[in-house]
């Protein structure tokens, strides 16, 4: 192995032996950073102090692989459903379309605090409250599968 990274990839997915598909995201700045990509179907978790461009990058990288016919799982924690539509639509990109075809899935972790005042969309695949980390765990897995699934 050329690095720890490589080992401990290999290790997770199931031992040593395995061939680790590595994407590359098509964003300039990402690519430099990570020259030799991401093992595919890594969950990924993007955090940073607020208005740093997180959203902005998950929006790229999520119409990237969107793009590619590749599905998303998007856990919304700090937004409802409908303010992330809209998050895309700034960027010129309509997710209906994906939607409709099961690539852009989101797990909604935000909307269970609103009660009576929130609003269903069409690419929530499930609601959950993010302090119950068995179901989020579960769903997360699940949706996952699921995705995959139709990708086949």
């Amino acid at each position: 192995y050329t690095n720890l990274n490589s080992l401990i990839v290999s290790i997770l997915i199931g031992g040593v032996g395995f061939i680790v598909e590595n994407i590359s995201f098509d964003i300039e700045v990402l690519d430099a950073a990570l020259p030799r990509g991401v093992p595919r179907n890594s969950f990924i978790i993007l955090c940073g102090n607020g208005g740093t461009g997180k959203s902005v990058f998950l929006v790229n990288i999520a119409h990237t692989f969107l793009r590619r016919g590749e599905p998303v799982i998007y856990m919304a924690l700090d937004d409802d459903p409908h303010s992330i539509a809209s998050l895309f639509m700034t960027f010129h990109i309509d997710i209906n379309g994906y939607v409709r075809e099961k690539l852009f899935n989101v797990i909604d972790a935000f909307s269970f605090r609103l009660s009576s005042f929130k609003k269903t969309h069409p690419a929530v695949v499930r609601e959950v409250n993010p302090k119950d980390l068995d179901q989020l765990i579960y769903t997360v897995s699940y949706t996952h599968l699921r995705a995959h699934e139709t990708e086949a």
